[in-house]
């Protein structure tokens, strides 16, 4: 584990680079440059020209690329099935409206996976308090505001790509900067990564409640057992 530091400007394209590499920081974790992928590696490569082998580095980040492309293609997928409408095959003496309806159905279910998808709530793990509404909602009013202050508290990513501090900020950024009324000076955050998730625990503890403590004790028992899933939840 090699945690590191950077400093990243979230506009709204810097927002997108940050989910993308979030997703590769998961995959890293799935299929770590170790002694097997480095074996696996020089054993293709030995069948290549010389004029196309590459080292292990450029071929580690571009394997890691090409599993979130493909993570990235299964998603636009879901989107795009989403849209076939269900409709009801039984006798009815009203199909004509109940396929409008359907059709409708189909194009909501679709719009809100497509935005899912690109939220930054859908990769953050379960390591985190449970998100407060109020709060995500006065950060950004605050960035509007232009009264958003660069400090040295960091978003702590673990070494699995899970972010266990820093989310209201995150999801703060991603309600305001898409807009297209949005002005002021994009935030800047500094970006620890790698960090091993025990570190869940103990973060940010000053604020967080006994119920907090308790939730994300039990949420780290399920990930070390494999039973975390993605997304947030919401809070008033």
């Amino acid at each position: 584990m090699n945690p590191r530091a950077e400093v990243r400007t979230l506009d709204k394209q810097g927002l997108a680079d940050f989910i993308q590499e979030l997703k590769r920081e998961k995959y890293r974790h799935e299929a770590p440059f170790d002694e097997k992928f480095r074996a696996g590696f020089a054993k293709a490569m030995s069948k290549l020209p010389k004029s196309k082998r590459m080292t292990e580095e450029v071929g580690y980040a571009r394997y890691i690329d090409n599993c979130v492309a493909a993570w990235e293609a299964r998603q636009a997928k879901t989107v795009e099935e989403a849209k076939v409408p269900k409709v009801d095959q039984t006798e009815s003496d009203d199909k004509l409206l109940a396929s409008f309806f359907a059709a409708k159905g189909a194009e909501m279910l679709s719009h809100r996976l497509a935005s899912t998808f690109r939220s930054v709530g859908f990769y953050v793990g379960q390591l985190n308090r449970d998100v407060n509404a109020a709060r995500v909602a006065e950060y950004g009013t605050a960035m509007e505001k232009g009264g958003w202050w660069f400090t040295p508290d960091p978003i702590v990513v673990t070494d699995t790509g899970e972010i266990i501090n820093g989310l209201h900020r995150l999801l703060a950024v991603e309600r305001v900067v898409g807009r297209k009324d949005f002005d002021a000076p994009a935030p800047q955050f500094v970006v620890v990564w790698g960090v091993d998730k025990q570190a869940a625990i103990l973060m940010d503890e000053s604020r967080r409640s006994t119920t907090d403590r308790r939730d994300i004790a039990m949420r780290y028992a399920k990930a070390e057992k494999g039973l975390g899933q993605r997304g947030v939840r919401v809070t008033a």
